[in-house]
């Protein structure tokens, strides 16, 4: 039996210096190997800034809105009334007609202007007066015609006039009738401060927009030159 001693065991052959291993570390990526593709990202100096600038803009944009939306609600409570009874008496479904609608609201600014012009400098006073309501109104009336208004105005109030009043039958005619057009009236004015509501506050947060605009992009350009600085 031949013995093999420890000193015959051929040594394990050694790997050359230099070698690469088997499992390599992957090398983490450099910051300069990473891309951002996020696109514009807001800093912390520009989100603060944003944010101490906006406030007050945004504060004056709901104020606004609420101030011409409260103004626009009284102003159209009574031609939505107008609309409503002559919707209520008609019942026509298949027409939309603004001539209730516009002839109370130019009479509203005539007498407006009137009483308001009388209070000033009597009888002077109050011609005056009806002509600046005269010109109010039809300029108010442009821009509303401009932006379909009226016509989505008067659908809103006889749709729900319909609505209202499709199930009403009185002991006779005349109390049928009564109560179609107390109905029309009721329903007409809620309806008709609704729209106008809606309408007068988002045209008051448009009177605010423009200098919301401003300040953003001055802010934006802020930002912009702090990041041009710490690249540099």
């Amino acid at each position: 039996m031949v013995k093999i001693t420890g000193s015959q065991i051929p040594p394990q052959a050694e790997r050359p210096q230099g070698a690469p291993q088997q499992k390599e570390e992957q090398a983490a990526p450099s910051q300069a190997d990473s891309v951002n593709i996020s696109g514009k990202s807001t800093g912390t100096v520009g989100k603060i800034l944003k944010g101490i600038a906006m406030f007050p803009i945004k504060a004056a944009e709901t104020a606004s809105g609420i101030v011409v939306g409260t103004a626009s609600a009284a102003i159209h409570g009574l031609p939505g009334t107008a609309e409503g009874i002559s919707e209520a008496v008609n019942k026509e479904t298949d027409y939309v007609d603004t001539g209730w609608y516009k002839a109370t609201l130019m009479g509203e600014f005539i007498a407006g202007g009137a009483v308001t012009g009388f209070m000033l400098g009597g009888p002077v006073g109050a011609g005056i007066g009806a002509a600046a309501g005269l010109f109010t109104g039809g300029l108010l009336q442009f821009f509303e015609g401009k932006a379909r208004f009226p016509k989505e105005f008067c659908r809103a109030v006889e749709e729900s006039v319909d609505t209202a009043i499709q199930d009403n039958q009185g002991p006779s005619k005349a109390q049928t009738f009564s109560q179609d057009i107390t109905e029309g009236a009721i329903v007409g004015t809620a309806v008709g401060m609704k729209k106008g509501w809606d309408a007068g506050y988002e045209a008051g947060k448009g009177i605010i927009g423009g200098v919301r605009d401003v300040a953003e992009g001055v802010i934006e350009g802020i930002e912009e030159a702090i990041k041009f600085k710490d690249e540099e």
